[in-house]
């Protein structure tokens, strides 16, 4: 079975509600707050070093202020004021589109059948919801 899920940019309002439902439905047993909080924090990180490689030569020194950032918060500030948020919004949803079609690769082969019509169904009505917003 081939599983097409939504392109989503997993860094929204209901990013998390999306993937804990994945979970549940994929029959997840371990801690499913601190997995889609990873899953989350992994996806932004690879977006801000996806949009430091794109930079040209003369600007990677924002690399180094990156780098020095302590806390989320601040990395996040020094993000937004060093690219557009057009840039930020396209590298996020690479880096979403990417993680969740690894993910979806590794997990399929271990689910039942019904688990991947589950899914396929989910994905689904999260499409139809998309086009109708």
């Amino acid at each position: 079975m081939n599983l097409k899920f939504p392109r989503v940019q997993m860094i929204n309002n209901n990013a998390k509600d999306i993937i804990l439902k994945m979970l549940d439905i994929i029959g997840y047993r371990e801690d499913k707050e601190v997995f889609a909080n990873e899953f989350l924090k992994n996806v932004y990180l690879q977006s801000v070093q996806d949009l430091i490689k794109a930079l040209p030569q003369e600007q990677q020194g924002i690399k180094d202020k990156i780098v020095a950032a302590k806390t989320p918060e601040e990395l996040d500030k020094i993000v937004k004021v060093s690219f557009s948020s057009e840039d930020i919004d396209k590298a996020l949803s690479l880096s979403s589109q990417n993680s969740m079609s690894e993910w979806i690769k590794t997990v399929i082969p271990t689910l039942s059948l019904e688990q991947k019509q589950k899914l396929q169904e989910y994905f689904a009505i999260f499409q139809a919801e998309q086009v109708n917003s």
